[in-house]
C-alpha cells in the first residue's frame, strides 16, 4: 500500500495494521509510515509537525472508532 491514498476526493494515510494496533502501538505505526510509506511529506503539502499529528490522530481514530481520519477531516478537527 502506498501513501497519499485518495478515496472519494479525500486524502488518507495507510491504515494501522493488526500488529501496530495490538502490539507495537503508535510507535510502530509512526515508524512504518515515516520510514517506509510516507517518506516525502511534500506529497501531502503539509509540514512535518502537521503530518506527525495527523498520524497520531489517525491511529487513535482507527484504534478507538475503527474509522480512518482523512487529511481534510483532520484539518477541520484542529481548527
Amino acid at each position: 500500500m502506498g501513501y497519499n491514498i485518495k478515496k472519494q476526493s479525500q486524502t488518507y494515510l495507510p491504515i494501522p495494521n493488526n500488529v501496530e494496533l495490538n502490539f507495537t502501538g503508535k510507535d510502530g505505526y509512526i515508524h512504518r509510515l515515516m520510514t517506509e510509506e510516507v517518506k516525502d511529506k511534500d506529497v501531502y503539502g503539509i509540514d512535518s509537525d502537521t503530518l506527525l499529528n495527523w498520524i497520531y490522530h489517525n491511529f487513535n481514530s482507527v484504534f478507538v472508532l475503527n474509522k480512518e481520519l482523512s487529511l481534510e477531516e483532520y484539518k477541520k478537527l484542529i481548527k
